[in-house]
């Protein structure tokens, strides 16, 4: 009888049903898709931050390979090779899930090399060679064209090592099959003083080729005449730096440890270990920093067998230690958003669950006259709920195939509420149709009783915007300290929905204050019409629909803000980062200089040169600043910056004369702080140049140098230094900036713009974009569904009443009239409530949001309050009207006026 009764409602309630599921699957998928979005783009920033370093990101492992020497630890050639096998499967685990392969090399220095059957054979110094070991990777990897490879055999220092070289450097170098080569420093025979003093006559090293090999790869770097084997820092000195050709030649591994005998470098041993940036997480980034900090620290973890010494080299610590700011605050602001969609999915199924108890009252109420008890009426809801939330929740789970999702809060919500909506509300409403409870005769008890029932909700809803005042004020006081990393952080997703309902249970105490005022202005108007609508507007205030769009439009608003305060915030700090439209970082001569003055659009152009830890002798103590030598037309770049304070100091540095042989210098707040006198010196460089302080400036270029700040004229520095002292700093400001500096080198020239568009395709900066542009689109459209539930849960009442009015002989077409008249007051007064609780978001925790981090400046950027985001948020509640007003006409569009108040509807 139970599952019957329970297959007939849902085959009458159908539509309902459906739209319920529908909403399910929706919810589920955001709920999935949502987070999924925010933590792949914490992914990606990762990702992006270890592929900026390039192969500086690959664990190095380099050792000194050669012959035992004693005291000094080195690794066999063959030793090496073991080691280039087992060194992977020892990584730590976070750097061994993103290890993809392994190179070993084995290379000795550049060394001299002649022909021994011609001294004068290319000249001295002209030709150099590296030697380096035949492993099976370099075999696999070139063909064999003439000759035969070395034998691996015992070479004694007396045997030529046996080598092979590339078509390309034989022809090169002029190297053929057969040349016996003698390697090293000039190692003939000692001269002739060294031997009457009865020194023996040294062994020549000699290298012999037996083959000529092709690469297989042309672009193999072993191959190439600069071959970029580790990273700039780690490569070793080169004893002939002035060698003009090199070529590389392989030996077999008993030819390198023969090698390294007569060499006067030892080899240089590396395995480098590949890391692919694709396959780093958020969660993995930490631990894999300090996995490597750990192997710099102490290399022998890769080793632990080997009695040589390694030394461990990668850039992923570097590359990743602005990474964590930047996750946190891209999550803060996408925790926000997504939190707010799944708060507004919840309200929207209790508003759809109410809608669907709403319609089956009758059927409720004719159980408990039956005798029905309240919960078997809430577990034939149960049921029902249970298999709408299990297909709608089973086709929602469908967008896990396509995103990836470590957060499952999100749909666990949309689970209970649509799980528990329904039947919920049919217990209360069954309940209330019977409570046992007898109203009191005295109407003093009554008015007592409904006294103390006002007291009970008025400090529950005082007890509701405490906590969201308390949730917002921990929420700045905690800033960015939080340190979840497996998804939305919970206090960011609640501070804003409990302001949501904090500003919609004030509204609601507010709301009958003004309608009733538009109410008795629209009461005399002609006709029913503004009578019935201020009527109706009184009593069409309802909590869910109102918390609802108020979610919704404190969203909309807020993400606008936040997206508009970020892209302003960049537009600031470019300013901050580049110090004006273009800063060009090199060492050009007055006339190039000029030349950039005099470029069309260049209002301004100064030249300088900075000098950071300058040490300032105050006499009675010292301390450091950056100096920064200026030409007479800094002030003019600075004042063409916005918000920047007086230069009149500035400009009085080149005017002010010296006093006696003191320089005239212009020093900062902090450094004033510290002055007992006017005049002291400082050591400029190799000088010790006596300054006198002619003025205090607050100008502090601190992003992109170093302060405290001083200033000094660079005419009058540039004399007392010993060698030329020029400009090596040329800002430029003005709308011809950049293409003034287009045809010098790349990478001498920053500009705003670059940087600017730079900052904005960050991974982070884009995906914290694309999260709020994605939340406002899913924000619109369940706003949307709660408007078009609300009109229809109004839609019996409004069709009494056009009944009504119908038979006192007015156009029955006017309904749209009627649902305005409800829908409007609940969509202006949810709009200004979500206009203040945006803007309270966007005030309060403008600091706790990390927004200064994505926007890339030295200060936290004032919030930006433009006004195309609320003409866009009016042009959305209009288009929200129109379709309220659309979705009631059609509600009522088979209606039979006539025929309502015939079946015992009343007015």
């Amino acid at each position: 009888m139970k599952r019957l009764l329970v297959r007939r409602r849902a085959r009458n309630d159908l539509a309902q049903v459906v739209t319920i599921a529908t909403l399910v699957a929706a919810a589920t998928a955001l709920g999935i898709v949502g987070p999924g979005l925010v933590l792949d783009t914490l992914d990606e920033g990762a990702r992006e931050a270890v592929a900026s370093v390039g192969s500086n990101a690959d664990v190095v492992a380099s050792a000194i390979v050669g012959a035992p020497i004693s005291g000094v630890p080195m690794t066999s050639p063959r030793g090496m090779i073991e080691l280039g096998e087992s060194m992977p499967s020892e990584l730590p685990e976070g750097l061994a899930s993103v290890f993809v392969s392994s190179t070993l090399t084995v290379i000795s220095s550049d060394t001299g090399v002649r022909r021994i059957d011609d001294a004068s054979w290319m000249g001295e110094g002209d030709l150099a060679l590296q030697i380096a070991m035949l492993t099976d990777e370099n075999t696999e990897a070139i063909t064999l064209v003439e000759g035969r490879l070395p034998d691996i055999r015992d070479v004694t220092s007396l045997e030529p090592v046996e080598v092979v070289l590339s078509r390309a450097n034989a022809d090169a170098s002029g190297v053929t099959l057969g040349q016996l080569l003698a390697v090293g420093s000039p190692l003939a025979a000692p001269n002739a003083e060294e031997l009457e003093f009865g020194a023996q006559p040294k062994q020549v090293p000699e290298v012999l080729v037996v083959g000529i090999v092709e690469p297989l790869d042309s672009a193999d770097p072993l191959w190439s005449d600069s071959p970029e084997l580790w990273a700039a820092d780690e490569r070793p000195a080169t004893p002939s730096a002035q060698m003009q050709l090199r070529f590389t030649v392989l030996a077999a591994p008993d030819g390198v440890l023969a090698a390294s005998n007569f060499l006067e470098y030892p080899f240089n041993g590396f395995v480098r270990m590949r890391i692919d940036p694709q396959l780093f997480t958020e969660p993995l980034a930490s631990s894999v920093v300090a996995e490597a900090n750990l192997l710099r620290a102490n290399a022998q973890v890769l080793a632990p067998q080997s009695v040589g010494s390694f030394s461990v080299q990668t850039a992923i610590p570097e590359a990743l230690a602005d990474y964590p700011r930047l996750a946190r605050a891209a999550l803060a602001q996408m925790s926000v958003m997504m939190s707010g969609v799944i708060g507004i999915a919840a309200v929207v199924l209790v508003l759809l669950s109410r809608l669907l108890v709403a319609q089956r009252s009758a059927a409720i109420a004719l159980e408990r006259a039956r005798g029905a008890s309240v919960l078997s009426v809430g577990l034939r809801a149960l049921i029902e709920s249970a298999i709408v939330t299990a297909v709608g929740v089973t086709i929602g789970s469908i967008s896990a195939l396509i995103t990836s999702t470590r957060d499952p809060l999100p749909v666990v919500v949309v689970v209970v509420v649509a799980l528990l909506a329904s039947p919920l509300q049919s217990m209360i409403y069954a309940r209330r149709l019977w409570t046992g409870q007898r109203e009191p005769a005295n109407r003093r008890d009554r008015q007592l009783r409904a006294r103390r029932s006002r007291s009970q909700r008025l400090v529950a809803e005082l007890a509701i915007v405490a906590i969201a005042a308390a949730a917002l004020v921990s929420l700045r006081g905690r800033g960015l300290l939080q340190n979840r990393s497996g998804g939305i952080d919970p206090l960011l997703a609640l501070a804003p929905l409990l302001l949501a309902i904090a500003v919609t249970l004030v509204v609601i105490r507010v709301y009958p204050y003004p309608v009733r005022a538009i109410g008795a202005a629209a009461q005399r108007t002609r006709g029913p019409l503004g009578l019935l609508g201020s009527v109706r507007a009184r009593s069409a205030i309802a909590t869910l629909p109102l918390l609802a769009l108020t979610l919704g439009s404190a969203l909309a608003v807020s993400g606008t803000l936040l997206v508009d305060t970020v892209r302003h915030g960049q537009a600031e700090a470019s300013w901050q980062r580049v110090g004006a439209d273009a800063r060009v970082s090199a060492e050009l001569d007055d006339a190039e200089i000029e030349l950039l003055r005099l470029a069309p659009g260049v209002d301004a152009a100064s030249a300088t040169r900075a000098r950071g830890s300058v040490g300032l002798d105050l006499g009675t103590t010292s301390t450091t600043v950056t100096v920064i030598a200026v030409d007479s037309s800094y002030a003019d770049v600075v004042d063409a910056q916005p918000d920047q304070p007086s230069t009149d100091t500035l400009r009085e540095l080149g005017a002010t004369p010296t006093t006696g042989e003191a320089l005239s210098i212009v020093v900062d707040d902090e450094t004033a702080r510290q002055l007992i006198s006017d005049d002291f010196a400082m050591y400029y460089g190799p000088k010790y140049v006596p300054v006198h302080v002619i003025g205090v400036s607050s100008v502090r270029p601190e992003g992109y140098l170093s302060g405290p700040f001083a200033y000094i004229d660079i005419d009058a520095i540039a004399p007392l230094m010993p060698e030329s002292y020029g400009a090596n700093s040329i800002l430029l400001v003005g709308p011809g900036s950049d293409a003034a500096a287009a045809d010098l080198p790349k990478d001498s020239v920053l500009t705003r713009s670059g940087w600017t568009d730079e900052r904005r395709q960050l991974a982070l900066v884009s995906g914290v974009q694309e999260t709020m542009i994605f939340s406002i689109a899913a924000v619109g459209l369940l706003a949307i569904v709660a408007l078009v539930a609300t009109v229809i849960s109004g839609a019996r009442a409004r069709g009494r009443a056009l009944a009504l009015l119908r038979t006192l002989g007015m156009q029955p077409r006017l309904g749209w009239w009627l649902a305005l008249a409800e829908l409007a007051p609940v969509v202006v007064t949810a709009v200004l409530g979500g206009i203040g609780a945006g803007i309270a978001v966007v005030l309060v925790l403008a600091p706790s949001l990390g927004l200064d981090v994505l926007a890339g400046g030295i200060t936290i950027p004032a919030a930006s309050f433009s006004p195309w985001v609320f003409a866009g948020l009016a042009v959305a509640a209009l288009v929200l009207l129109l379709l309220g007003a659309l979705a009631d006409v059609l509600v009522h569009r088979r209606d039979k006026l006539s025929e309502l108040l015939r079946v015992g509807e009343t007015a």
